[in-house]
């Protein structure tokens, strides 16, 4: 009979040098992002669009404001969804929040029942 092998052999990343990986990946884009922040440009800067900026703070308010009172993930990210479109000028609020509203399903069965993993849950969330 053959001896039992004592130690296994590893193929590709483990999640130890992935973190790692992203952890570099990150860092080079960083650095490539600082290096070009101070580079003079011949081209001009627009205005910022204090209008959509307003729109995303709505937008992440409604998501944060959704799971602390205990309204759930689908809820935040349909709200999250339907007014960051409406920041870059989207106007059918009703189809934005109905197509969250399945993205938002989607992401949450996806990550609570294939990934095993707990997402903030509302009233809706409990009906799965």
């Amino acid at each position: 009979m053959p001896p039992p092998i004592s130690a296994r052999a590893t193929y590709g990343m483990g999640a130890n040098a992935a973190s790692y990986f992203i952890c570099l990946f990150l860092a080079v884009l960083g650095v490539g992002h600082l290096l070009t922040a101070f580079q003079t440009s011949a081209v001009e800067a627009d205005d910022a669009d204090w209008k959509a900026i307003g729109w995303i703070a709505v937008a992440l308010s409604g998501l944060i404001g959704s799971i602390f009172l205990g309204a759930g993930f689908v809820l935040g990210s349909t709200l999250l969804f339907a007014f960051t479109a409406r920041a870059f000028g989207r106007k059918a609020l009703l189809v934005d929040l109905a197509i969250g509203e399945v993205m938002g399903l989607i992401i949450f069965l996806l990550f609570n029942k294939l990934l095993s993993l707990a997402l903030p849950q509302g009233p809706f969330e409990r009906l799965f």
